[in-house]
């Protein structure tokens, strides 16, 4: 990113300044000569990142210690209390600002996604925890600790293949196993030269539906390769050349192939302009009549109808602050918006779901957003995830979670069978438990057999509620005993609650006790919901750690 160049004097020193740029700066004199900060970098989580990052935006001098300094950059927080000799970074904080998202298909899965100046990470699909070892890895990461992860894609067929981008079409196909990435372009190659072919700085790329060998690029033009990226060919015209004279573009900003329909293909450019070719590039027609002159940032194919696409788009890039989602039902022959009760905030994203075709969900830039009668109608989905910047979603369809990747709170995750269940539900006027899947016991420290924490995962009860009000969610054993027992405020609609499993607490000021929290047992149970007279009860088991 640009960074602005500031100057921060030390409270107790006029002649002690710091200037934030692309690199930290300290003059000792007044401003007549400077130094660059560099400094040895220590991390509160493992990290191969070696270097003080680049591109520093804010400095804070404490102002009764001065030798003690914090800056925040694109890398996060870095404190020193000896004016950069040494630093501690610290990368606990959840803060990355995501700028695609991608799901494989291992057990457990693994999410991946490009970050804004932080590289391209991925990592197992698990609640964070504080203070608990971050299993998050770098899938790569650059000399000065950092650069721009774009858009990452993993082979269908082959977990151990991985497609990821970097700035302005840089793209590179990584193998996990021999841990070592080839630079595949298509920017950089004499075919993008020679047609001078521009790329946006988040490019779009994806792989086939249909072939795994199969990647479409789009610049300004778009360029498709059926042997992994080792060559690549134009097929299409240039795209950034639209009918209408508001939407000359610079390059592509979104492109997607029908599931349903080989070599359907779909690209959309920064300015708004939507094309279509119907025979895998052959032939190519403008669909951008109806459409405002905006950012075309996500482009949804159905699963349902190969008539039908989806496509978000953004002002923000040229002041326009507006919603703007749509949907066409004949190949973008004309547009319907379906923006109707959001937010007139700009949207990123917008996915189906992939079990029933009138739930839709779309990311925001103040959250995401849940339809479930095909866009007519919207609701925030979630109270409780922060007002930020959607820019991805994916459905890891195998555990059937959504997958959202926001643009400064990392990753949030939730599992949509209890959206499907209230679709199902036979009537929504009376209080309803939905079902509970099993839960996982916790994995046990040799020895003491304490629980060790990394391992819990909380269980999710979901309960629908007709009106506000207050119910009470109890455990109750084989042998009807009850375990546990909790009142709970909920709000009308779908609520979520998530238990820690924990089902007594102990205070000890003995030296050597553990054990100061009992959990539930592996074993049968049934979840309980009182809600007035009504009683319903959901069967569910605690199961032994796979040891």
């Amino acid at each position: 990113m640009g960074v602005t160049v500031k100057i921060y004097r030390n409270p107790q020193d006029d002649e002690e300044i710091y200037t934030l740029g692309v690199r930290m700066a300290r003059s000792s004199n007044g401003g007549r000569s400077f130094s660059t900060i560099h400094g040895n970098v220590h991390h509160i989580q493992p990290s191969p990142a070696q270097t003080l990052h680049l591109d520093h935006c804010e400095l804070w001098i404490d102002p009764n210690h001065p030798n003690r300094i914090a800056v925040g950059n694109d890398g996060g927080l870095y404190v020193s209390n000896d004016k950069g000799q040494n630093w501690l970074h610290y990368n606990n904080i959840p803060a990355g600002e995501f700028y695609d998202i991608t799901v494989d298909n291992q057990t457990p899965y693994n999410i991946y996604g490009g970050v804004q100046d932080d590289a391209t990470v991925y990592g197992p699909a698990k609640a964070w925890q504080a203070g608990q070892k971050d299993e998050w890895k770098y899938l790569w990461i650059d000399a000065w600790s950092g650069g721009d992860g774009c858009v990452t894609e993993v082979d269908p067929q082959d977990p151990n293949t991985v497609y990821f981008s970097r700035q302005h079409g840089d793209g590179l196909r990584k193998d996990m196993a021999a841990d070592t990435s080839k630079q595949i372009g298509p920017a950089g190659t004499e075919l993008s030269k020679t047609n001078k072919i521009r790329y946006n700085f988040v490019s779009p790329y994806i792989i086939s539906p249909h072939d795994p060998q199969t990647l479409y690029h789009g610049g300004s033009r778009v360029l498709r390769s059926t042997d992994r990226g080792e060559s690549w060919e134009s097929i299409s015209p240039d795209i950034t050349r639209s009918s209408d004279s508001n939407k000359q573009a610079w390059a592509g900003g979104a492109i997607a192939e029908s599931h349903l329909v080989k070599g359907l293909l779909f690209v959309g450019t920064d300015r708004g302009g939507l094309w279509i070719s119907e025979n895998g590039g052959k032939d190519w027609l403008e669909r951008s009549s109806g459409l405002p002159m905006a950012y075309i940032r996500s482009i949804y194919p159905s699963r349902f109808s190969a008539s039908r696409i989806y496509i978000a788009m953004t002002g923000i890039n040229y002041d326009d602050l507006n919603n703007y989602l749509f949907v066409s039902d004949d190949l973008g022959q004309t547009w319907t918006s379906i923006s109707n009760n959001l937010p007139n905030d700009p949207a990123n994203v917008i996915i189906e779901d992939s079990q029933y075709e009138n739930i839709l969900y779309a990311g925001c830039y103040r959250g995401v957003y849940i339809s479930m009668d095909q866009g007519s109608s919207w609701s925030l989905f979630g109270d409780n995830m922060p007002a930020v910047s959607v820019a991805d979603l994916a459905i890891q369809e195998r555990k059937n979670d959504l997958v959202v990747g926001t643009h400064g709170r990392g990753v949030y995750f939730f599992n949509l069978d209890p959206i499907h269940e209230l679709k199902e539900l036979d009537t929504r006027k009376q209080f309803s438990l939905l079902n509970v899947s099993d839960v996982q016991f916790p994995k046990q420290v040799d020895t003491h057999r304490d629980v060790d924490l990394s391992t819990l995962t909380a269980m999710p009860v979901n309960v629908w509620a007709p009106t506000a009000g207050k119910v009470q969610i109890s455990i109750i054993g084989e042998d009807d005993s009850i375990y546990w027992t909790k009142k709970k405020r909920v709000k009308k609609g779908l609520n979520q609650f998530l238990w820690d499993l924990v089902i007594s607490s102990t205070s000890s000021e003995k030296p050597y006790f553990v054990h100061y929290k009992r959990y539930l047992l592996p074993g049968a149970y049934r979840l309980q919901l009182k809600a007035g007279a009504r009683i319903v009860e959901k069967p569910f088991d605690v199961v032994e750690w796979p040891y």
